[in-house]
């Protein structure tokens, strides 16, 4: 009797703990700070965090083009990515364009690891206006297109 209670609880205390070890890392979380620069390239520039998409515009119409991704991901050291039914769809490179204004945010550009057919990474400049917690990346010029975002973390 007592050989089976004690069985009994053991039993319980080795369900009861439930040590389900560390939690998985997310592919995102798994990108390394230093996989493209060993420094921060944004480093005074608040566009870090996760803005969602509220909008595009421009090309030939000026109607803008059918959003091809959900969120956009900034972090330190130039790493972005896009989300797409919360899903990675990939990950990248951001890079700063020479501009001739210091004062100015200079462009950017996305090099994407997997090449998608997402409209943002098509462009390879994009210049940067951040307006309260609204980032704008727009085209340069003629008949491109921009994309609109609202920070949400």
């Amino acid at each position: 009797m007592k050989n089976t209670f004690l069985l009994i609880v053991l039993i319980f205390i080795g369900f009861g703990c439930g040590n389900k070890g560390p939690e998985p890392v997310s592919e995102w979380d798994s990108i390394q700070a230093n996989t493209y620069y060993d420094t921060d390239i944004l480093e005074n520039i608040p566009i870090y965090g996760k803005w969602e998409v509220i909008g595009t515009s421009g090309g030939k119409t000026g109607m803008g083009y059918e959003q091809d991704f959900d969120f956009l991901l900034m972090k330190p050291n130039g790493i972005f990515g896009l989300l797409k039914n919360n899903d990675l769809i990939t990950s990248g490179k951001i890079s700063l364009l020479p501009t001739a204004d210091s004062n100015l945010i200079p462009p950017i550009s996305f090099s994407p690891e997997k090449k998608l057919d997402i409209q943002i990474l098509f462009d390879s400049i994009k210049l940067v206006k951040l307006v309260s917690d609204t980032l704008y990346l727009n085209s340069p010029c003629c008949d491109r297109y921009n994309t609109q975002l609202k920070k949400v973390e």
